[in-house]
């Protein structure tokens, strides 16, 4: 099936029938390999016939193509592309290379109703997804396709206190799902992950084709997020021990870690999420995040 190319690094793959619009994207942090390569091995399948699809339309995409070369996290230090989402940029005139690249996704992106974008820690994880809404019964039919045991919702927009981010652009127009595969350096599990992209496809009725097959739903255990570790002009600093991998219990009342010498201590028990380390941690951006029980769902 030849793609018809909507922008750099940007196909789309459409049947004859009627369906929706679909896209899985790779690459909107350079560095998060896993993703360029689901992106990359599933463009081949339907390229060579392997997979062909039987609804709708797929657009496979590659996000920020200069930090992809550089093999970093954005273009420049502190550059996020999945921050660029925002009502404010796209309508804007910034002429980073986030904001161009994001506004240039944002237009091709407009009729999708199911977007999953690709995503891996920059510390030690598991896998985990994150819906921004508590998660919808279409959200949850393709979450319980993908292998992973905790996801995180955030429908108090700690995050960034708006629609920032590429799942959250999704999501406005359909089901939005960021899904972190693990650790942002490893491609061991590219191949699983094409399977579960299959799977979620196989179960819309959206693909036809010898690899798809199914998978047996399984239920998630879900968290919400509850508060932000932001870096201040003192810098933030984790405690020994503290950082070193998502989802790290933290008991009341523990040291976290430092502004300058202020300590920061948690009221309550909570996790602590998408910690990041020291050269992602930039003035008036976020450390971490502290998430708390909501439900099996």
């Amino acid at each position: 099936m030849k793609p018809e190319l909507l922008a750099d690094e940007v196909e789309k793959f459409s049947a004859d029938a009627p369906g929706p619009t679909i896209a899985i994207v790779g690459g909107v942090h350079g560095n998060e390999r896993t993703g360029i390569a689901v992106v990359r091995k599933l463009r081949r399948k339907f390229e060579s016939g392997e997979l062909e699809l039987a609804a709708g339309a797929l657009i496979l995409a590659l996000g920020n193509l200069l930090a992809m070369k550089r093999q970093t996290r954005g273009s420049m230090p502190g550059a996020n592309l999945n921050a660029c989402f925002s009502k404010a940029v796209l309508t804007g005139a910034g002429d980073g290379y986030e904001e161009r690249r994001a506004r240039e996704l944002a237009r091709v992106f407009e009729t999708v109703q199911l977007g999953i974008d690709l995503h891996a820690t920059n510390s030690l994880s598991e896998p985990f997804a994150v819906v921004q809404r508590l998660p919808t019964a279409a959200d949850l039919r393709v979450l319980r396709l993908l292998d992973f045991e905790r996801g995180i919702s955030d429908p108090s927009w700690i995050f960034a206190g708006e629609a920032v981010t590429l799942d959250e652009f999704f999501a406005a127009r359909g089901s939005g799902i960021c899904y972190e595969t693990g650790c942002a350096d490893a491609t061991s599990k590219a191949d699983a992950v094409v399977a579960e992209m299959i799977a979620v496809m196989a179960d819309g009725g959206w693909i036809r084709g010898t690899s798809a097959h199914r998978f047996t739903p399984r239920r998630k255990e879900w968290y919400l997020l509850r508060e932000s570790i932001m870096v201040t002009a003192r810098g933030f600093e984790f405690a020994p021990g503290v950082g070193e991998y998502n989802f790290q219990r933290i008991r009341a009342k523990q040291l976290i870690g430092h502004h300058g010498d202020e300590p920061l201590r948690v009221k309550d028990d909570a996790l602590l999420v998408f910690p990041k380390p020291a050269h992602l941690r930039f003035v008036g951006q976020q450390a971490g995040y502290l998430a708390e029980p909501y439900a099996r769902i």
